[in-house]
């Protein structure tokens, strides 16, 4: 009606990251200006947690050694990303640093990480990045664990009645079912 005010509501929802720009017209029967132009803009904003590399090889390590390396953390989005936890779902797989409360848009935070491998195998698990929005990021790590077994064919040889100034020869069988080089250091009698 003549002479009052009114409002209309304008929303924005953005569906990616980044500066988003319209114009609005406004139609009426107004004789002198029957179009106004109103321009929008506004900016949707996402944190996005990334991590580097993606796949971890810690290679062969010998059980009860331990090798450590970094993982980058990033946030390529263009807002604050909070984070809530990281974990490894398998123990021989540790953190050594503790994650940070939160990364601003294209910072990044280094992540310490070690392999101790208990057993002589092949051993596989992933790091999970938990972010304060529910999203994660995984990176798949694998390592082996390595070590030497030494078998021996038998834990008592008996030579029977030997002559003296004579010799019998007894064959003992080593071998090694580890996955890694058995070296014998030394062979040592002891008593009589």
């Amino acid at each position: 009606k003549a002479g009052q005010t009114g409002s209309v509501q304008i929303s924005f929802r953005p569906r990616a990251r980044g500066v988003a720009a319209v114009a609005m017209t406004v139609r009426s029967n107004d004789l002198d200006l029957t179009n106004v132009e109103i321009a929008l803009r506004g900016s949707g904003v996402q944190a996005q947690l990334s991590a580097q590399p993606t796949a971890l090889q810690f290679g062969s390590v010998a059980v009860g050694a331990f090798v450590d390396t970094n993982i980058v953390l990033s946030n390529a989005g263009n807002a604050t990303l909070s984070l809530r936890n990281a974990f490894f779902d398998n123990s021989a797989f540790r953190l050594l640093s503790s994650l940070p409360a939160s990364l601003e848009p294209g910072q990044s935070a280094l992540l310490k990480v070690r392999f101790v491998p208990l057993v002589a195998r092949g051993i596989s698990s992933r790091l999970v990045v938990v972010a304060g929005d529910g999203s994660n990021v995984e990176i798949q790590v694998d390592g082996v664990g390595t070590a030497s077994d030494i078998n021996v064919s038998s834990v008592a040889l008996d030579f029977g009645t030997v002559d003296l100034a004579t010799a019998r020869v007894l064959e003992l069988g080593v071998s090694n079912s580890g996955n890694a080089t058995l070296r014998i250091a030394r062979l040592r009698l002891t008593g009589d």
